[in-house]
């Protein structure tokens, strides 16, 4: 028994694939005097035929044979080295290989015709050897492409004009790609071909999706809004998709033709809201002095590019991380706007002394206060530390602004400020009084203040740092598990360039004291994102059902404060502004008497004195809805 198990297992002792993979893994040399006697034998075997033929086989010489193979081979070989023919990659090649082939043999026929007088002779030997020497190449690189056909990537480009056929083009070299066909909507395209390779309708990719391996969206032209309507159809479908870069990206030179990149959540929910008419965002901030704090953070850093390509007199960038200021003067420098002068300062919006001194030595015409923390259950574990940046900074900031008569005075807000269940959402919401009270205070003031107060209250934005998106990735990149709080958690969902240039655009409009919404769109299911993540990675859930796939979703409960689903509206309605993406919040009006803003006062100073127990209470008094825990 056991040696019948032996003599079943056994694996033979020869394997072509082996013997291929050594030949390939040779030397140059080797490989090139390899090149070298296929040449010599094909030239010998044609100089035989060559005389048969025209000889008729009655005056076959074997001599005469030796003597023209020697005269061939002493000049053929100089000549095909000098013109680089065993230069070229035999797994490349194709068929304007031919042509040299025989140009070279040509040449070595028509110097030959001084020792052998017979033209006909020496140009049958030159065709039958260019051939026969091709023939053998191309079968060596055929096997050795059938070697590698179970590791090669069966590709689908969507797409059949000009960026398709390109791409197509620089796939082909590459062994390992497969192309099966491509796809178009264009129904007069679908019985023709590109480099022989068919066209054919979207529809037949339901009847190959499980031999797809790779599709790649070849439309560089398309619009973002055509290509998330093909990218969500795409996404019932098991294989992976890639997209080849945008036209914009192409031109500017940013990125060639050949080079594909995954397909991103935000190709998914994108609205094409950064191509708005930006003749506002110029008029209001070209020529100005702006102030942005916060201005290395994800959305600040955004909103800084965004400004500094209108072309303002001077941004100061203020941050209190010196990574990110050192990564956003890098980006901005890269821009190279000659226009504009950067100050990158690095502090923090609750040192009152660095505050006077930029607003004294700069005259200021709008700020923007993006500087907060932001992450739930981090200012939740650190609460003094969170209501600090959020409050006392806000507070330091708004007066400020109005005691050097700032034209327009800009507060980033969050969803999380509505009915607020954590300390971060409770903070945020003390930060709209705040600026809410501020222009309060100038409309019923004597003296000529300009200031405008405005605040922008939007939600989740993807890729910003404390996003589930960036965690999703790294939890994917790992193997998994995806952890998600509830199965019916909701989030509101915008990227940041939409909400940096929608927070602009609503500055522009601001004549003070408004509370502008920003259309997010469709509340969006956590775990369907997480969903579309592992699928958009080419992967797929593992489950209960099947606990063979690739990355399992976790639930681990909802965290302190955490709520299932957020809201953009304490109460009241709101009615679309002057831009269709930006709404005019009507919320019950924010009146701050003298109580109001002493317990402001002595909440600022329990922080400062880190006070935790009293600062809490405090922020009780000031949210009333907000449960204490």
């Amino acid at each position: 028994m056991i040696f019948n198990k032996r003599k079943i297992d056994k694996k033979p002792y020869f394997s072509y694939k082996k013997l291929l993979l050594k030949i390939a893994n040779l030397p140059s040399r080797i490989r090139k005097l390899i090149l070298l006697l296929i040449d010599l034998i094909s030239l010998f075997i044609t100089i035989i035929l060559s005389n048969l033929l025209l000889y008729k086989f009655l005056y076959f010489n074997f001599s005469e044979v030796l003597r023209d193979f020697f005269l061939f081979s002493c000049l053929a070989i100089p000549i095909y080295l000098f013109f680089g023919q065993y230069k070229d990659l035999t797994k490349f090649i194709s068929k304007r290989n031919i042509h040299y082939f025989l140009y070279r043999n040509l040449l070595v026929s028509i110097i030959l015709t001084f020792f052998i007088d017979n033209l006909i002779y020496l140009f049958a030997i030159s065709i039958s050897q260019t051939f026969l020497s091709f023939f053998i190449r191309n079968i060596i690189a055929n096997i050795s492409s059938f070697s590698r056909i179970s590791k090669s990537k069966k590709i689908v480009i969507y797409g059949a004009g000009e960026a398709g056929a390109k791409f197509a083009n620089s796939l082909i070299l590459n062994k390992e790609n497969e192309i099966l066909f491509f796809i178009d909507d264009n129904p007069s395209l679908w019985s023709r071909s590109i480099l022989r390779i068919p066209i054919k309708s979207k529809t037949e990719l339901e009847k190959y999706k499980n031999e797809i391996d790779i599709l790649f969206l070849a439309i560089p032209t398309i619009s973002s809004i055509q290509k998330k309507v093909i990218l969500n159809d795409l996404y019932k479908y098991p294989f992976k998709v890639m997209i080849i870069p945008s036209l914009e990206e192409i031109l500017s030179g940013k990125l060639k033709i050949s080079e594909a990149r995954s397909v991103r959540i935000e190709d998914l929910i994108y609205r094409d809201i950064a191509k708005i008419d930006r003749s506002n965002i110029t008029k209001t901030f070209s020529n100005k002095t702006i102030l942005i704090t916060g201005a290395g953070g994800s959305i600040g850093s955004v909103i800084t590019s965004q400004i500094y390509s209108v072309n303002p007199k001077i941004i100061i960038a203020l941050d209190f991380s010196e990574f990110n200021l050192y990564s956003l003067k890098n980006k901005l420098i890269d821009q190279r706007n000659k226009e504009t002068e950067l100050i990158f300062t690095l502090g923090n919006c609750c040192d009152q002394k660095l505050i006077d001194e930029i607003f004294n030595k700069y005259s200021i015409d709008i700020l923007i206060h993006c500087a907060a923390y932001k992450h739930v259950p981090m200012v939740e574990n650190n609460p003094l530390v969170g209501l600090s940046n959020n409050i006392c900074a806000t507070r330091l900031i708004a007066k400020a602004a109005i005691k050097n008569n700032v034209h327009k005075a800009v507060l980033i807000s969050t969803d999380k400020a509505v009915r607020p269940t954590n300390i971060m959402g409770v903070s945020k919401r003390i930060a709209e009084m705040i600026f809410l009270h501020s222009q309060n205070v100038i409309a019923s003031s004597k003296e000529s203040y300009d200031t405008k107060f405005s605040i922008v209250r939007f939600g989740n934005v993807l890729g910003s740092s404390g996003s589930v998106v960036p965690l999703f990735n790294e939890q994917i990149k790992k193997g998994g598990p995806i952890t998600i709080t509830h199965p019916e958690i909701t989030r509101y969902f915008m990227t940041i360039e939409e909400a940096a240039i929608l927070v602009l655009e609503a500055a522009s409009f601001s004549k003070g004291g408004e509370l502008y919404l920003l259309d997010m769109g469709k509340p969006i299911k956590i775990v369907d994102l997480a969903k579309k993540l592992i699928k958009l990675n080419g992967l797929k859930v593992r489950n209960a059902l099947n606990r063979e796939e690739d990355i399992e979703i976790k639930f681990i409960g909802l965290r302190e404060g955490e709520k299932l689903f957020e809201e953009l509206l304490i109460d009241g309605d709101a009615t679309r502004s002057q831009n269709k993406y930006i709404y005019l919040a009507r919320e019950s009006k924010v009146i701050f008497d003298n109580s109001k803003l002493k317990i402001i006062d002595e909440l600022i100073e329990k922080i400062n004195y880190r006070d935790k127990k009293n600062a809490l209470f405090l922020l009780k008094k000031l949210v009333p809805e907000w449960q204490m825990k």
